[in-house]
């Protein structure tokens, strides 16, 4: 994820960073909006009969 302390990694060690968001099907690093739609979802009434699942918000890494 994005964020201010994702930041400093990205500076202190860029080749390994940029491997890293290479590999993410997406094509980018996610934002802390990439996850409403999974806690809306989880919020709802929708999930209502979900129980004991991984909801995997990872631009695409686990599928890849």
């Amino acid at each position: 994820m994005e964020g201010e302390r994702s930041a400093h990694v990205c500076r202190e060690r860029h080749t390994e960073w940029q491997a890293i968001l290479d590999r993410i099907p997406a094509g980018r690093w996610g934002v802390g909006s990439d996850l409403a739609g999974a806690t809306v979802f989880l919020a709802s009434r929708s999930s209502d009969y979900v129980s004991g699942a991984i909801l995997n918000v990872d631009g695409g890494w686990l599928g890849r």
